[in-house]
């Protein structure tokens, strides 16, 4: 956050178990802090259709593109490396599991 001048949010999670509560959720966490940005990461963002239905999603609940990395599929080493890149993690209510301990163990708090 101090590098950056912002928080940056993650959810590292299927994107499958994205419900439309959760985006707006998220979103109106985003919202309350204009900087804030957001680092979705998931195997299936690799289709271009996958990332412009979630863009789509956000834009509909106000979040514009630029604010919104999407990451694909990467070796575990870079997975777990992509965490250094994220202040707070978000996780998929109500889903929970890797999606709330691999955030723990590299030392991010999530928000669950």
């Amino acid at each position: 956050m101090i590098a950056n001048g912002h928080v940056t949010y993650g959810i590292f999670s299927r994107v499958s178990r994205f419900s439309d509560a959760a985006i707006a959720l998220w979103a109106r966490i985003l919202r309350a802090d204009a900087t804030a940005r957001l680092l979705i990461k998931d195997q299936l963002i690799n289709d271009v259709t996958i990332q412009q239905r979630l863009l789509q999603s956000f834009a509909a609940q106000g979040i514009a593109a630029d604010g919104i990395s999407l990451m694909g599929s990467t070796s575990r080493k870079d997975h777990l490396a992509a965490y250094r890149h994220v202040d707070i993690c978000l996780d998929p209510v109500p889903h929970g599991g890797v999606s709330v301990c691999e955030p723990l163990h590299m030392g991010v708090p999530i928000v669950t």
